[in-house]
């Protein structure tokens, strides 16, 4: 019969084999491992992620609204925007790697000062990855944005505003959608 310290000793070596495995595993990322017969490779871990765009349009044309991406995607390209339903837009994100696709509800409201001959906007909610291509293929995530924007209104001949009988000679629009993507590992 083996004595007492032979066991505890073994008890220990077994202990400290099994803690220095799981350090080794959790050093290397092995959470998911890929590899021969291992499955298909996993998505990279979630990152922080923020996309900004400027929106101007100048006496009724829009012009094409430059977004820049930092985070999980760093890169500079341009957005556009179409609605899918009430209140509800699909947003493309074209950048040199690829294409990000959104969902977004709309809800900027628009605030007139006609004494000021201006208005004022203020909104924001949730966007989501619903689609890509390229590097973006497979990609996922969401977050929140809020957008600003600032119109100034036309004026008559004698200084007056003219509220909505003209369209606005300037119209700025800024926002910043602020979240995780997660890439999938390539």
């Amino acid at each position: 019969m083996r004595s007492m310290n032979d066991r505890a000793g073994r008890a220990t070596a077994k202990r400290l084999a099994t803690a220095t495995a799981c350090a080794a595993l959790a050093a290397v990322g092995v959470t998911g491992a890929t590899g021969p017969g291992l499955g298909a490779s996993p998505a990279q871990a979630p990152r922080n992620q923020v996309f900004s765009i400027i929106s101007l349009t100048v006496h009724g044309k829009e012009r094409p609204i430059p977004v820049v991406g930092s985070g999980a995607i760093t890169a500079a390209g341009v957005f556009t925007e179409k609605a899918i339903a009430r209140d509800l837009d699909r947003i493309t994100l074209r950048f040199p790697k690829g294409t990000l696709v959104l969902r977004a509800r709309e809800n900027l409201s628009w605030k007139p000062d006609l004494g000021a001959c201006l208005a004022t906007a203020r909104g924001g909610t949730t966007w989501k990855v619903i689609g890509g291509t390229g590097a973006y293929a497979g990609a996922t995530g969401g977050g929140t944005y809020t957008d600003h924007g600032t119109l100034l209104g036309a004026r008559g001949a004698d200084g007056a505003c003219l509220g909505k009988a003209a369209p606005p000679p300037y119209v700025i629009v800024t926002a910043d959608f602020v979240g995780t993507v997660t890439l999938p590992d390539r």
